[in-house]
Order: structure tokens, then sequence, then C-alpha cells
């Protein structure tokens, strides 16, 4: 397995993660329940689980995470301001904290992504969705 990168589609109700290629073939996908009604604990903890299982699953060398949701996103702080359908996130550093959970596995990391709107066309592709509404940052 050579280098992929991971998109991961958060939403309100589910969320979807797909492992790409270079060439933007879909290695791998997953869908998950959000339990947004649970709080961001387990928010976070579905998601990281679900990073995981994909880097595992995978093998090879992972160049880079992107996490996209409805919202607003301080992006040089991988800050969530603002998200409509998750109001636990509100003013939520998720980057940090999604990054420390993960541990080793972003360790791993060589290449990280210095954008991820080139991957998010890829998830589209895995069954996610982009549009103008969509923001990201990259772990």
């Amino acid at each position: 397995m050579g280098q992929y990168a991971i998109g991961l589609d958060l939403g309100g109700t589910n969320f979807r993660a797909a492992a790409v290629d270079r060439e933007g073939k879909v290695i791998e996908r997953i869908a998950r329940p959000t339990h947004t009604l649970e709080g961001r604990e387990a928010i976070v903890s579905g998601i990281v689980a679900a990073l995981d299982e994909l880097r595992r699953s995978c093998g090879g060398e992972l160049a880079g995470i992107g996490v996209a949701l409805a919202g607003f996103i301080q992006m040089d702080k991988g800050v969530i301001l603002h998200s409509p359908n998750i109001p636990a996130f509100e003013n939520f550093a998720a980057r940090d904290e999604i990054s420390r959970l993960l541990g080793e596995m972003l360790d791993d990391v060589q290449d990280r992504l210095a954008r991820v709107s080139p991957w998010l066309g890829l998830l589209d592709r895995a069954g996610g969705r982009t549009d103008e509404s969509i923001c990201s940052f990259c772990l």
C-alpha cells in the first residue's frame, strides 16, 4: 500500500470517512452515527475510533487527515467557532483535541496536507458531500 489520506465528513446525524490514494481511488470507507445528543466527548471518541480503524485497515503511509463540517472554523487554530448541526462543538479546539487523542497515529504522518480541498473532491466520490457550506481543517 502506498500513500493515502483520510477525509471525514462530519454531520449532525452521521459521519462518513474514506481513505483515498493519490490517484483518487477509494481504498476503504466507513459510516457511523455522530451521537450528537451524547455530547462532545462521545462525538470525538467516535471520530477518533473511526480514523484509527481506517488507518489500521489501510496500512501504508498516511499523508494526512481532513475533517469537514458545516459551520465556521478559525482555520489557523483549528477551532470550530460555530456548527449549526453540532452545538457541542461551539468554540471547540477540535484540531488539537482530535490530534491529541490520535497521538501515535499522527506522529507517523510525514506529509501533512497543506490544504484539504483537493481531498474533499475525492471524499465526495466516496459518498460524502461537498458544497460551499462545508468548512474544513487538517490534522
